[in-house]
């Protein structure tokens, strides 16, 4: 049976997987661009694998470093074998005197020169030292045991060795690696010479004539070197080749290779087949998963060319050298089955240094290289027989199990081998792929790569490519095709070459991680600089490419920067250089700072990033740092000291002119965050400063028609590319046209390969002369400079990746290769994409004319609600999406949205309101859309994201790049949904929501709305539709916290907590509560989601509007022992309840004790945002003013408002009566004055349904408000239907609230806690009794008084009142009729009472305030006082009748203890005990 499945895996394995299009193998554009060094097998700074050749035949793969990373490919055709990769190895060599790398060696040395003949067997070096090598630069090359480092000194060494004739007799090679000027002897006489040149691991192959130099026994190699500047370095040795010849292979015809962004395409010619070859790097920019997975596609596809079909197969080799720092290190290769169904080949160092080497010119040498046989068969052989294996029978011969190596010449191949059969056309794919296992190490900590924060193996992710391969190279061809036509829009064909050739360079410079703290990290390497780890002067060149596809990635390279600061880790007033030397990110090692360069850098960068987002939401947390940096440039930048700058090549000089542009731009950039910011102050004073410090720069810099390279240095000029944030932000603070005159200066200054970076050499940097060319007035002179890089790239005979410094004039490397900076190849088109960005404009703006609350003025599309909308179950992650969307309309009936949208709308005010900025009304049947994009947060990869609604009006469908998520119906319940399987791996997401609200009066809720409101004293209002409240984003793991449901229970000193939980099925789940008094716990419980957990409560303090107490409730949910969730809520000890007294009279109680209900009905409506309050600070004025009135109530008529209103109403000590939203549509005629004896309204099933979804969902949503204290469904028979029946089922859902069934009647005689009747006449009455319920008095007052100059409706002018005073004196006269019908024996049974109402609302004029809030209509001091005296009418609300003396049979009934608490017995202190007869005693219990 185990054969058996051995066998199916080898079978499945080598059936193709992924559907190839057969557009994968041609590239988007062809390319003439001839690059130094073509891009193959690169994810990061280690996997990077190139092609420095014409001609992919033309030498072996090598590492950007130029190590040798030899991948070797083959095609078998009709028996006979084709090399299209690598060369066959001229040698294996074996040492016998061997190098560093494969431990020290001794020699005798001199460090000056010790006269003729010094290399002569014969000459005494006695008086030399003895020194152990390699000797030079510890710092910057690897395996050196003596340093040297002195500029413009020498080392001469002398070594010997031993040789036999058969020694001789051997193929013999010398290996040597030099920094500076070399020279080699043997035996005397000279056999290398190299000039000034720095170069690791040349070869000379000895002829006759070099071996007659040898001679048996004892042998002096010696060798001179000298360094001139910089690094140092001088190793060699004497080796012999070990190589067998193998079968005959020819060599293949390449007939093209194009280089584009993601693709490298190569085609050859083997007899009579054409091969196409694709190597394909996914490093899509908006996908950081694929970008960081380092993982490569080789594709490839075979095709007739005289029409027959042949025989074909495929061979791909590679040997551990892929995996080691140097092929003496000791390896083991192992053959695999992979769990998802795969073989693959698996090899690395024995010793798996980890994070153990950091510098520049070196290669992994941890971790481990995989080849899977994904469409193939793979194989692992000894020493060099695959190749002759393969060309000899096209397959592989039986793998070894595993195998180990020493040394290049022991090393076994790792081999891939696809097998067509006969074929005209056919194509597969393959991959290769390199676990770091941990890739980084920052801050003391390791960390893997992006890609595999959340614990993916490498199996997985080559098995996940493996199945979206079709999907994948679709979006690489799809970038190639943006890189590339961004390029041809900006510039020209060979700037979009450029950039295709420059991209996967740039990218694979890097490396992607996550830090503990949830930090995108984005990391680069100073390759073939110093290897310095992200290097703040490489993040400012480079950063043009992220700007435009992708600013996050940018963040990345910043925040580590701002966070050195920000920790205390860096204390210097200025940004730091780097944070280390790759890849040990511990903090800054670079000898010298540079102030200002880093600083100018980092604040110009935060800058733009700020003004592509109109937000300073990035920086804000850094924004003491940026004002210190920023301050120090203003201190030291206009005329700098002698720092350093990256321009510093020849030298640094001080007065430095293009170093004080950065100074001055950094300044600038400072100013525009703070005017984002909303500083205003701030952003003049620091652009003021900015625009003086370029006013005395430009008079200071100028001579003649150019500017100066230092202020002080005449007949010097400078690239000033530092300038091209003047023109990119459109702020032109340099006066006098700085910038054209420079441009048109530098025309004059180029050369064959472009323009010099300054006047002292003729060296340059490819990434600024695109800044500075960038700065062209047109696109014509910008191509003046462009063509010559491009010119530069494609004729240079440094064989390297680009090399972004070097000579104008030969077009050879000065220095430096495969750096990130070449990213600002794309400030051009950074430059057009973005335009010149002129100061942050808010497009939008309240629409219409009519008159705005006070807080309009504060609304900003980047700043709206901001709050976090759900106290009761907050969480501590979560994104706000409100803001500016785009809308349309089309029909109700469309199943896709608009084909175009009409504009921006802010979110959340609902699209007939003023804030929307559109103040449209809706057309019955259309549907109403929203569209926006966005980008979940890299911090929450791994997560579950939930999208949530506050509300929306009326039916909502939601989408997600297009599919459906959820739908929801009722327009006043929130509601969510799991979105996390319909993300984007892109990064980026479409968010659509279609809204359907007819404001149909028959079938939905729409309390006071109504389509034809028209005004002239109305009560029914302008109607609501879309999206209303807050929406917003929040991450959770796959087990959380859906619902949280509180219960006090003031009886028992307790309260009870239902938590339920999502994902938690055949899990130990287990939800644990803390409840808090401050920052005490006063209790804890726990159970399992869905289960009742009681917290009983020691010295309980009750919620009341005297004392609004709140306990705090922290609840977390593990699961198998680890916590998956944590949310933070509050509760409060509260009871209401109806009692009677020993005289039968009912009262409203709060806490067992008689409390009037002195309350204001409040409608919730807002003249600028209809339903949704302009901001938070208005959403509780209302209530504050209210209660500054002497309110303890508030009836929140016909509306439901967002959580925050009752959060609010919850801390401030405010109690809540909540109606439910009426259906528009009357059943039962109103019957108000008089018990209700008609027959139950019967609206349609869809009404009812509607209604009654609705208005349990509302319950069930707010059940855990302590404010709310009674529920009521129905008002003056509008909508009232079946009213027993959903007092029953209101009931049934909360039982330990009142019910007050119908405000104002209809009144069915024992249904509901409450009589609650209205009355606007002048003396209000109690005019029908219940002996069952307490009496309230849901509406009076209603007196108008239209002040002229707060009027929504100018024209409407009607009022019944003309002054504060006599509103006043109506309101104190009405108030206190009110307290004397209290108080009256003929309204014993009255509890409470609502004035109408807080405000005025559109063109009903009865409020306390204006609709706008700006005035308060009466005296507020007058009636406060009179609500005072109405809130008080039951005294002191104690609960306690005086005592008298009772006899006969009397028997205890309850029992209560001093705080109002019922107790089952007795309680130490005053006890306050009501007997069966109505009495009541007060006992001191001992």
């Amino acid at each position: 049976m185990k054969r058996m499945f051995t066998s199916l895996v080898a079978a499945v394995a080598a059936m193709t997987v992924g559907a190839q299009n057969a557009e994968f193998f041609e590239p988007y554009k062809e390319v003439d661009l001839r690059l130094p060094s073509v891009p193959l097998v690169v994810n990061d700074p280690y996997f990077s694998i190139w092609s420095p050749y014409d001609r992919l035949t033309d030498g072996t793969t090598r590492h950007w470093t130029d190590a040798q990373k030899a991948i070797d490919g083959l095609l078998r055709v009709d028996g006979k074998t084709y090399r299209f990769m690598g060369v066959e190895k001229p040698y294996v060599l074996k040492s016998i005197l061997p190098m560093a790398d494969e431990g020290a060696w001794t020699a005798k040395t001199s460090r000056t020169y010790p006269g003729d003949g010094w290399a002569d067997p014969a000459f005494d070096d006695s008086s030399w030292g003895t020194e152990r090598g390699a000797i030079g630069s510890a710092d910057e090359y690897p395996n050196v045991h003596t340093n040297w480092d002195v500029e413009n000194t020498d080392v001469y060494a002398r070594r010997t060795v031993n040789l036999t004739a058969d020694d001789i007799a051997d193929d013999l090679y010398i290996v040597y690696s030099h920094d500076d000027v070399f020279e080699l002897y043997i035996n005397g006489t000279q056999v290398i010479s190299t000039g000034e040149t720095w170069l690791q691991g040349e070869t000379l192959h000895l002829t006759a004539a070099h071996k007659a130099l040898l001679k048996e026994g004892e042998n002096v190699i010696a060798a001179h070197c000298h360094n001139t500047t910089g690094g140092a370095l001088i190793d060699y040795g004497l080796y012999r080749n070990v190589k067998t010849e193998g079968a005959a292979i020819e060599t293949a015809e390449q007939t093209s290779v194009d280089v584009l962004a993601t693709n490298t395409y190569y085609t050859f010619k083997c007899g009579p087949v054409y091969l196409d070859l694709v190597f394909t790097a996914p490093m899509l920019i908006d996908d950081l998963e694929l970008l960081s997975t380092p993982v490569n596609y080789v594709s490839y596809q075979v095709r007739s060319n005289d029409g027959a079909d042949h025989d074909v197969q495929f061979y791909l080799a590679t040997t551990p050298e892929l995996a080691v720092n140097q092929n003496t290190q000791a390896t083991s290769s192992t053959y695999n089955v992979s769990s998802e169904g795969y073989k693959f080949l698996k090899t690395g160092t024995t010793e798996q240094p980890q994070l153990e080497k950091a510098g520049d010119l070196i290669c992994i040498d941890w971790g481990f290289f995989y080849m899977p046989g994904i469409n193939g068969d793979v194989a692992l052989s000894t020493g060099y027989t695959a190749e002759s294996n393969f060309a000899s029978t096209g397959k592989l011969a039986r793998t070894l199990v595993s195998a180990a190596s020493t040394s290049e010449s022991t090393m076994p191949t790792l081999a891939y081998v696809h097998d067509f059969g006969s074929v005209n056309t056919a194509s597969s794919f393959t991959m290769l792929a390199y676990d770091e296992v941990y890739d980084i190490v920052y801050m003391g900590q390791k960390y893997k790569g992006y890609w595999a924060r959340n614990g993916k193996t490498i199996q997985q992710a080559i098995a996940e490519m493996r199945d979206n391969y079709t999907d994948i190279m679709t979006r690489c061809r799809a970038l190639d095709k943006r890189i590339y036509d961004d390029g041809l829009a900006a510039g020209n064909d060979k700037y979009a070459e450029l950039l295709s050739g420059s991209y996967r360079h740039v990218i694979a410079a890097h490396k992607l991680f996550e830090d503990k703290d949830g930090n995108l990290l984005f990391f680069s390497k100073e390759n073939n600089s110093n290897g310095c780890v992200n290097t703040v002067d490489l993040t400012y060149p480079s950063a043009p490419l992220f700007l435009l596809y992708n600013p996050e990635l940018l963040k990345g390279m910043m925040t580590s920067i701002f966070e050195y600061s920000y920790t205390g880790r860096w204390t210097k007033p200025f940004a730091a250089h780097d944070l280390g030397t790759y890849p040990i990110a511990n903090g800054q090692v670079y000898g010298g700072d540079m102030p200002l360069e880093e600083s100018g850098n980092m604040i110009t960068l935060a800058a733009m990033i700020c003004k592509l987002e109109n937000s300073t939401a990035y920086v804000d947390k850094y924004w003491d740092i940026i004002k210190l940096w920023t301050d120090y440039l203003v201190e030291n930048g206009q005329d700098p000291e002698n720092q350093l700058c990256t321009d510093d090549f020849a030298g640094h000089w001080a007065h430095n002119a293009n170093l004080s542009i950065k100074a001055i731009m950094g300044v600038a950039g400072f100013s525009e965050m703070a005017r984002i910011k909303g500083d205003t102050e701030t952003a003049d004073k620091y652009m003021s400063k900015a625009k003086d410090m370029a006013r005395i720069w430009e008079t200071m810099a100028r001579e003649g028609d150019h500017y100066r390279l230092a202020f002080d240095r005449s007949n010097t000029w400078s690239q000033k590319y530092n300038m091209v944030w003047d023109k990119l932000w459109n702020i032109h603070i340099f006066p006098n046209k700085a910038a054209e005159r420079e441009i048109q200066y530098y025309l004059t200054k180029q050369n064959t390969y472009g323009l010099p970076l300054d006047s002292r050499e003729a060296y340059t940097k490819s990434d600024w002369i695109l800044w500075t060319a960038s700065m062209s007035p047109d696109t014509e002179t910008f191509l003046k400079f462009s063509d010559l890089v491009y010119k530069y790239v494609n004729e240079t005979k440094s064989r390297v990746p680009i090399s972004d410094w070097y000579w104008t004039n030969s077009g050879d490397m000065r220095g430096f290769r495969a750096r990130s900076v070449i990213g600002g190849h794309w400030m051009k088109v950074l430059m057009d994409k973005i335009g010149t960005l002129q100061p942050p404009v808010n497009e939008w703006a309240p629409a219409g004319e009519k008159i705005k609350t006070k807080w309009a003025d504060e609304v900003t599309p980047d700043n709206v609600l901001p709050e976090y909308p759900r106290p009761l179950m907050e969480r501590s992650e979560w994104m706000n999406l409100n803001g500016l969307w785009e809308f349309g309309f089309n029909s109700a009936s469309s199943a896709s949205e608009p084909e175009m949208y009409d504009g921006q709308i802010l979110v959340p005010f609902a699209i007939e309101s003023s804030l929307s900025g559109v103040m449209r009304p809706m057309v019955e049947n259309n549907a109403l859309w929203y569209r926006r994009e966005f980008t979940v947060p890299e911090a929450w990869s791994g997560k579950r994201v939930i999208i949530n609604f506050g509300a929306c009006d009326y039916n909502a469908s939601v989408y997600v790049n297009g599919e459906s998520v959820v739908s929801h119906t009722g327009g006043s319940t929130s509601f969510s949904a799991d979105i996390t399987d319909f993300l984007s791996e892109s990064g980026t997401n479409v968010l659509t929501v279609k809204v359907i609200d007819n404001t149909d009066e028959n079938t939905q809720p729409v309390g006071k709305q109504r389509k034809d409101a028209d005004g002239n004293g109305s009560i029914w209002y302008t109607p609501v539709s879309g999206i209303w409240q807050t929406v917003w984003l929040e991450p959770v793991s796959g087990e959380y916290i859906s619902d949280v449901s509180t219960t006090p229970d003031v009886d028992n000193s307790r309260f009870v907590v239902n938590a339920t939980a999502e994902g938690v099925d055949g899990s130990n789940a287990v939800v644990t509560v803390r409840l808090m008094d401050g920052d005490n716990v006063v209790a804890t419980g726990e159970g399992a989601p869905g289960t009742d957990i009681v917290l009983d409560v020691a010295a309980p303090k009750l919620w009341s509007p005297q004392s609004p107490h709140l306990y705090g409730m922290e609840l977390t949910l593990t699961c198998d022992g680890e916590e998956t969730d944590r949310v933070d809520s509050y509760a409060a000890l509260r009871k209401i309840s109806v009692a009677q007294d020993k005289n039968g009279v009912w009262r409203m109680q709060l806490n067992n004790r008689d409390f009037f209900q002195n309350g204001v009905l409040d409608q919730g409506y807002w003249p600028d945002g209809l339903y949704t309050a302009p901001t938070d600070e208005a959403l509780r004025y209302d209530i504050e003013t209210a209660k500054s009135l002497g309110y303890n109530m508030i009836r929140k008529h016909m509306k439901v408002e967002p959580a925050r209103w009752y959060y609010h109403c919850d801390r401030l000590g405010m109690l809540v009566w909540q109606d439910m939203p009426a259906l528009g549509k009357s059943y039962e005629e109103w019957n108000g004055g008089s018990w209700y004896t008609g027959t139950d309204g019967r609206p349609t099933t869809t009404a009812r349904l509607n209604y009654t979804k609705e208005w349990t969902d509302i319950i069930s949503q707010h059940y855990s408000n302590p404010c709310i204290v009674v529920w009521t469904p129905f008002n003056e028979a509008w909508g009232q239907f079946l009213t027993s029946s959903v007092v029953s089922t209101t009931r049934g859902q909360d039982a330990t609230r009142l019910i007050d069934a119908a405000s104002g009647g209809n009144h069915h005689e024992g249904v509901g806690d409450l009589l609650d009747l209205h009355d606007y006449n002048a003396e209000p009455s109690v005019y029908l009794y219940d002996s069952t319920r307490p009496t309230v008095l849901g509406e009076y007052g209603g007196l108008k008084y239209n002040v002229e100059g707060y009027r929504w409706d100018p024209d409407y002018t009607a009022t019944d009142y003309t002054g504060t005073d006599a509103l006043t004196d109506a309101y104190v006269t009405l108030a206190g009729r009110i307290t004397a019908l209290a108080k009256s024996d003929a309204a014993k049974d009255f509890s409470a009472s609502v004035y109408t109402q807080i405000t005025d609302v559109e063109t009903e004029m009865n409020g306390l305030m204006t609709y706008d809030r700006k005035l308060l209509k009466v005296d507020a001091e007058k009636v406060k006082a009179a609500n005072d005296k109405l809130a008080s009418v039951l005294g002191t609300s104690t609960g306690i009748e005086d005592i008298t003396s009772q006899e006969g049979e009397a028997v205890e009934t309850c029992r209560y203890n001093a705080g109002g608490q019922r107790v089952s017995k007795n309680s130490k202190g005053l006890n306050i005990v009501r007997y069966s007869d109505g009495t009541v005693k007060k006992v001191i219990v001992k």
